[in-house]
Parts: C-alpha cells; structure tokens; sequence
C-alpha cells in the first residue's frame, strides 16, 4: 500500500481517515491487519469480548502479527461458556491476554443506586455504569 503515516499521533491519523478508508477499500481483512501490524508494530492492541467477531479477528491477527497484545474486561457477570472460551484461547493460540476487571466499590455504589440490572434500563445509565 502506498499510504505511509509511521510516526503520526492519532489526531493525524484522524485527519487521514478518508484516505485510509479509499486506500482499504476492497481490501481483504488480512491485508489491512496485516498494514496495521506493520505499520503499528507492537503499540497494536486488540480488545477482545471473546465473541465470534473478536475470535475471528484474533485468529487472523495471531497469524499475521505473533506477538499479538489482547486485553479482556471482566466485568464480572459473564457466563461460564465466556471462561471456557478464554481458556481454550489462551491455550489454543499460546498468548498472554490482560485481563481488566471493574473496581468493586464503585460496583457497588453503582448497584445501590440504581440496581442490578441498572444497564438494562437506559442508555444513560448504560454509559454512567462505565465511567
């Protein structure tokens, strides 16, 4: 690809939306991991849900970029499946996955608040839970 923004800041980067946007047009998702891991190196990081989307997109990277960086929020109310899906990758794909977790204290200020399922019930209250 002709498109060469090494050593930008991400507001540059931002200003070169449409050009990377035309410049990927068409383009196959390995080839654009594939610029992404060679243009960005190591400073890449992929967040993860562990759904077929991140799975998918995780298989390709690790095999285009294999010191792939990934990070995983545990939010604390995942079902068990989620674990096991996390276990079998870190396992199938031999890489370390940072895994965050929430500050329990504002966990549970939140859910006095506004209760358990407070997400549910708003979009407001949705954005607030992750603040």
């Amino acid at each position: 690809m002709a498109l060469h923004i090494e050593n930008l800041e991400v507001e540059d980067i931002k200003e070169k939306l449409d050009e990377i946007n035309q410049e990927f047009e068409g383009k196959s998702p390995q080839e654009i991991l594939k610029w992404v891991f060679n243009t960005f190196g190591e400073k890449v990081v992929l967040a993860s849900s562990l759904g077929l989307e991140d799975q998918v997109l995780t298989h390709m990277s690790i095999k285009t970029f294999l010191k792939l960086h990934v990070f995983f929020l545990d939010t604390g109310r995942l079902n068990q499946e989620t674990y096991d899906v996390l276990a079998e990758s870190i396992e199938k794909y031999k890489i370390k996955y940072d895994i965050y977790f929430p500050r329990a204290e504002e966990v549970e200020r939140f859910q006095g608040d506004f209760g358990p399922n407070a997400f549910y019930q708003s979009l407001e209250l949705r954005h607030r839970c992750c603040q």
